[in-house]
């Protein structure tokens, strides 16, 4: 019954003849009575290591935070062992091994599955999230009985009540040439073949998962090297037992070397090669030949070097005819150029956007871009300034408005309520001004509800500019961190 109401390994506690609290009873300080009472087992199983080269039995693993909804908790015993119920939450804990390695498992969340049954006089509970698996068994009229929120101190459980499992290799691949992978189980025997060396070299940490903090979640790896060493493993490959009397001894008269060679040196010419063909597109070396070549000829003579020259005379007319067509369109572009710089005279040389991100938690960011390509640099009176129509009424964020000039930098500004600014600096031709401000939404706020935002540029000796654009109102989102 146990093995197939949680779909999980549950025989330790079918075998468990007796209740255990599974807890370090360490007397500093000691637990209080009602965790005793509440807390009647526990299990965890990680699959992988959480501390660089250690067992994670032997890290203190603490619970430091516990939340029951009594009534989730009913409904999902109720529902079956493997609900996830999107509200209510019946149990949320928080688990820490070090001073900066947490892991809280909410059962609202998708990716953490939450199960419940009752047995006997028992609540077993589950929380899975990939192949981790924490359970707990609580005494069924405490658990039940009303809601609890918990932040217990020196709750460690017991190091017999942690389990960790490493990543396992189910099956290996090979594939030789172009054929079709073999895969094989179970154990491998790896022998060293011909001029083949097999040794372990030293393992290496890497990161190990999403269940630890990539700081220290990190386990070792140990590998095998295949080096290719001749006469290494079981030996050199002959490839065949011809006897001594049909192999080449000698050439002219001179032996080979202990390893069977003989060097053939060329002079300035002379050079030695592999002897190389092609069949069907593709390069091969003729086997057992080996290619005498001479490198020294007459490259040409006198009538070629006219020839060429002839040739290279021609390419540079070529070249002259293009150069001086290139020339021509280069003074009509300049024209045409000199023409679009008087049509754009009489454009403002001012322009205005203005942009609002919408943010969780009923804020909106506004960012108004004030563009500047006068002839000269701009030092009169310049301003920004933002009108906000909208049924919800907001405040400015303190220290949240920003001001950016090219030069100056970025300035951190104090907003007037009118959300109006007078730019301090001179505004260089070809320049943009960034003003930023983030708006916070106290009342009569709804989720989409639209704000209508209009930004005016002035700068001085110009007409003002306007641009106009919309936000809406975005409220908090529920998140989770494993």
């Amino acid at each position: 019954m146990a093995n197939t109401i949680l779909g999980s390994d549950f025989q330790w506690l079918t075998s468990n003849r007796f209740i255990a609290y599974p807890f370090v009873d360490d007397g500093t300080p000691v637990p209080a009575d009602d965790y005793r009472a509440l807390f009647a087992d526990g299990f965890a199983r990680f699959s992988e290591a959480i501390v660089p080269g250690q067992d994670i039995r032997n890290e203190p693993l603490e619970l430091i935070y516990f939340t029951v909804n009594a009534a989730g908790l009913t409904s999902a015993i109720t529902a079956g062992p493997t609900s996830t119920p999107a509200v209510n939450p019946p149990i949320n804990i928080k688990l820490r091994w070090t001073a900066t390695s947490t892991m809280l498992l909410d059962t609202t969340v998708t990716p953490v599955v939450f199960s419940a049954f009752t047995w006997g006089t028992w609540v077993v509970a589950e929380w899975t999230y990939l192949r981790t698996v924490i359970r707990f068994v609580f005494d069924s009229a405490g658990i039940t009985a009303a809601d609890l929120s918990l932040t217990p101190t020196n709750l460690i459980l017991l190091p017999s009540r942690v389990e960790n499992w490493s990543n396992r290799v189910y099956s290996v691949g090979f594939q030789n040439g172009n054929f079709s992978p073999e895969f094989f189980s179970g154990d491998l025997i790896l022998e060293a073949g011909y001029s083949t060396d097999l040794s372990n070299t030293p393992g290496t940490l890497t990161y190990a998962g999403a269940l630890a903090s990539a700081a220290v979640s990190s386990r070792l790896q140990n590998f095998i090297t295949v080096s290719a060493i001749g006469g290494a493993g079981a030996g050199w490959y002959s490839e065949c037992n011809c006897g001594s009397s049909s192999q080449v001894t000698t050439i002219n008269g001179i032996a080979p070397n202990s390893a069977g060679n003989i060097s053939l040196l060329g002079d300035s010419c002379i050079s030695f090669r592999e002897l190389r063909t092609t069949v069907d597109g593709v390069a091969y070396i003729v086997p057992n030949q080996l290619l005498m070549n001479s490198d020294c000829k007459v490259c040409c003579d006198c009538n070629d070097y006219i020839t060429e020259y002839n040739n290279l005379r021609a390419v540079w007319l070529q070249l002259k005819a293009a150069n001086d067509t290139l020339t021509a369109d280069i003074e009509k572009y300049t024209c045409i150029v000199e023409a679009m710089n008087a049509a754009c005279a009489c454009i403002s040389p001012v322009s205005a956007d203005v942009k609002a991100y919408s943010r969780d938690g009923w804020s909106i960011t506004v960012q108004v871009i004030l563009g500047y390509s006068g002839p000269q640099t701009a030092i009169g009176s310049k301003k920004i300034s933002i009108a906000i129509d909208s049924a919800a009424q907001y405040i400015i964020v303190p220290q949240a408005a920003f001001l950016f000039v090219p030069v100056q930098g970025v300035t951190r500004i104090a907003v007037p309520a009118g959300l109006s600014i007078d730019i301090p600096y001179p505004l260089n031709p070809g320049s943009q001004t960034v003003y930023e401000v983030e708006l916070y939404f106290t009342n009569n706020r709804a989720a989409g509800l639209p704000v209508s935002i209009t930004a005016t540029c002035e700068v001085a000796g110009y007409a003002p500019v306007s641009a106009f654009t919309v936000g809406y109102l975005k409220p908090n989102q529920n998140r989770i961190g494993v």
